[in-house]
């Protein structure tokens, strides 16, 4: 396990493990959103670009096809409902219902360089992305996507700040944060009158959550909690301790 608190001013407040490496699994989402919003406002991408929609890709490993499995498949994406949808409707579901399928779209759209330089930007030089969601023969030889927990909070720090992006845009990312509908990690164990916007993040083996908190007159922070090997409910458990424990800290220290 392994936690990063980090202050509104881009300090590490407290840390543990924070740049012990953890495969990603959606918390990859928030630097690809990042990079395909750089290109936007650089005007290399049209923001009101419309994209095919699709479940199934091309693995640059092989060159052979494959598919989002349906378990994790996002009903939005279903042939038989739309073929379509605008860029910022896609970019929109990768955060908010952490849709498989819009992820896949936007790798294929900016590349894996771009969402690592995205990494290089905000100072977190211990994570990358190497390969798509369900990309089984990029898994295989070893391809994979890297988070710290450090990381993790500089990416989002870098968000809400400005750091690399307008600030219309940085507005856009935060309210897709706060409309997050997987909320049941940090955000469930503080008091209903935190505002709380989130990305979490897990597979069969972890279960992370990367959050802002916005405490009233106290300040923000942003915290990232990451886990490996715990059962659902014991890696539940224990984020919602690490976050309580922080969050008392924090208010503590600012009094």
């Amino acid at each position: 396990m392994s936690f990063c608190l980090r202050g509104s001013n881009g300090c590490v407040k407290s840390s543990d493990s924070g740049d012990d490496p953890f495969y990603a699994a959606s918390l990859m989402k928030l630097a690809l959103v990042i990079a395909v919003s750089k290109q936007i406002d650089a005007g290399t991408i049209e923001s009101d670009t419309v994209l095919p929609l699709t479940r199934s890709f091309i693995s640059p490993v092989d060159g052979l096809s494959f598919a989002i499995e349906e378990d994790s498949a996002d009903p939005f994406f279903d042939p038989d409902l739309r073929s379509e949808a605008r860029l910022a409707t896609v970019m929109r579901r990768s955060i908010t219902v952490s849709s498989n399928e819009a992820t896949n779209m936007l790798i294929d759209l900016v590349g894996f360089e771009a969402i690592n330089a995205v990494y290089r930007a905000c100072g977190a030089i211990n994570s990358f992305v190497e390969r798509h969601v369900f990309d089984e023969a990029a898994r295989v030889v070893g391809k994979t996507n890297i988070i710290t927990a450090n990381d993790a909070t500089a990416v989002l720090h870098a968000v809400l700040t400005g750091g690399v992006l307008t600030p219309l845009t940085s507005l856009k990312i935060k309210e897709w944060l706060l409309g997050q509908e997987q909320r049941s990690l940090i955000p469930a164990s503080l008091p209903n009158s935190i505002v709380v916007g989130n990305k979490e993040g897990e597979t069969s083996v972890v279960r992370h959550d990367l959050a802002f908190v916005e405490v009233p007159k106290v300040g923000w922070y942003s915290l990232a909690i990451l886990t490996h090997g715990f059962s659902t409910r014991e890696a539940t458990e224990r984020i919602h301790q690490t976050a309580i424990t922080l969050h008392n800290e924090f208010v503590g220290a600012s009094r």
